[in-house]
């Protein structure tokens, strides 16, 4: 059975343990909010899915099981375990997003490097994620992308599911233009995020010189990063109105 929301993360809405040679699945502890959050939505829709990562061995087949149904005090859930390799698991987190997005996103660009950045490696598994929600997506439905380790997940979503709603939430930062623009796939990751029809940021973390997005949200299309740094101007932020709303509402727009 379809899903009416889908949730694309790259972490896991639990944390593992070994008890008695047996992996139990416990409800997370960690002080980090955003999970917890995201499963906040899980039990205003009919049937939701999550899709995360899970370390997998190169070469050989994933000692687990791929999707399982999770029952805990956010509702019963599928979660869809995407099996990456070591090497891809690598380039896609620890090596693109925090030597060469991190820095960029903060505005620290002295410390950016794409020095061993791999990026087809980063491309195709923000394609893999994208072909796992799609599976899981209903006609219609509403696929949620969280974070900048996942910017090119809206354009592959959009190429396999033309139905779909897509909504990106953005956890950090967005820095000014030209020091956005020092990326090399800046027109990619661009194009990507301009398909989605929902946008959100963690709105006190932007700075006042941040680019306005919400001006483009009327006529979301692929613009070229030269057109948007001429086209974004310094202005005080402020949070879009749909941000607020919960997923079932996002449906009947």
């Amino acid at each position: 059975m379809a899903s009416s929301l889908v949730i694309v993360y790259h972490r896991q809405p639990y944390e593992e343990y070994s008890e008695g040679g047996q992996t139990v699945l416990r409800e997370n502890k960690s002080p980090n909010g955003i999970v917890p959050a995201l499963k906040g939505f899980i039990g205003q829709v009919d049937r939701a899915s999550w899709v995360a990562w899970k370390k997998a061995p190169t070469g050989k087949a994933a000692k687990f099981e791929r999707r399982i149904t999770v029952n805990d005090s956010y509702g019963s859930y599928e979660v869809v375990r995407l099996p990456l390799t070591a090497e891809q698991i690598s380039q896609f987190y620890h090596v693109v997003s925090k030597e060469a997005l991190w820095p960029i996103l903060n505005s620290f660009p002295s410390l950016y490097s794409t020095e061993n950045c791999q990026w087809s490696v980063f491309r195709e598994v923000n394609r893999l994620f994208a072909q796992a929600a799609c599976a899981e997506a209903a006609p219609g439905a509403v696929i949620w992308v969280h974070d900048y380790n996942l910017w090119l997940v809206p354009g592959f979503v959009r190429q396999m599911r033309p139905d779909v709603k897509i909504a990106f939430f953005h956890h950090t930062p967005f820095p000014a233009p030209d020091v956005f623009n020092i990326l090399p796939w800046r027109d990619e990751i661009l194009a990507s995020l301009l398909i989605a029809i929902w946008w959100a940021f963690t709105c006190r973390a932007m700075p006042a010189t941040s680019p306005r997005w919400y001006s483009l949200c009327a006529k979301p299309r692929a613009w070229s990063s030269a057109r948007w740094s001429r086209h974004c101007r310094p202005r005080a932020p402020r949070c879009p109105s749909r941000s607020r709303q919960s997923p079932s509402q996002w449906a009947g727009a």
